[in-house]
């Protein structure tokens, strides 16, 4: 009990540890193979979670979405479509283990069939 655990994260948060300078972010990029790709579509997110250490519980707490759409026909569409593939993607992420084929890697839990998607409950 040499360090007192908030004194750890505060720390830690500014770098500043003698022994330890941990990374509190995550990054991520995604690019399908050219073969996989019907049409191409741009988009960018960033978000901030708070996550609980000791029982893995996350919060989601803000989230910021960018997609480049091209001419729309009607706004209200795109934006459903958008905001769904991303609470869908976030559910995935969070809420559900990601399963992968031994032999080929590629991955199993790709649709609603096989992970349950985020709800209110």
């Amino acid at each position: 009990d040499k360090y007192d655990w908030g004194d750890l994260c505060t720390a830690g948060y500014k770098g500043v540890t003698p022994f330890w300078n941990p990374d509190f972010s995550e990054t991520g990029f995604y690019r399908p193979e050219i073969k996989d790709i019907l049409y191409e579509t741009y988009g960018a997110s960033v978000a901030e979670v708070e996550l609980d250490v000791l029982t893995g519980e996350t919060k989601p707490l803000y989230a910021n979405l960018m997609f480049d759409c091209a001419p729309c026909l009607n706004p209200a569409v795109d934006m459903g479509q958008i905001e769904g593939a991303y609470v869908m993607g976030l559910g995935q992420i969070l809420l559900e283990q990601r399963r992968h084929c031994q032999d080929t890697g590629k991955l199993l839990s790709i649709n609603t069939w096989s992970y349950k998607p985020p709800t209110m409950y």
